[in-house]
């Protein structure tokens, strides 16, 4: 059942991989599920660490592959990718096989995925 339901999470949270590429592109996310106001994210990197995120209103966040996820609504679909200090910026809501391979073999070099998702 465990299983089942963490499946189903991620189904509605539009997590999925096709071809070797992470996807997210959800489609069954209540409105209420976003934060009314700003707040703290805590969760474990990859390392096994402790972190803090802090999220805005209008924000959410959940981890894969111990990679901290932020989505917010925009009127754009558009990933920021934060890795090795830099943020690179893309179109879309599909990463390619490369960044996803990384998140995929947890080596750290991913810190951090926002995903504006056009509402």
């Amino acid at each position: 059942q465990v299983k089942e339901d963490v499946l189903n999470r991620w189904a509605e949270l539009g997590v999925s991989v096709k071809e070797g590429k992470l996807s997210f592109a959800p489609t069954f996310i209540h409105p209420d599920e976003f934060l009314k106001a700003s707040d703290t994210f805590e969760f474990f990197d990859v390392k096994g660490n402790q972190q803090e995120l802090s999220l805005a209103a209008g924000e959410m966040g959940f981890t894969y592959g111990q990679v901290p996820v932020v989505y917010q609504q925009s009127s754009q679909n558009k990933l920021h990718i934060h890795m090795n200090g830099s943020v690179q910026t893309t179109e879309g809501s599909t990463l390619d096989a490369a960044t996803s391979a990384h998140i995929f073999g947890r080596d750290g070099v991913i810190e951090q995925i926002r995903v504006e998702l056009a509402s």
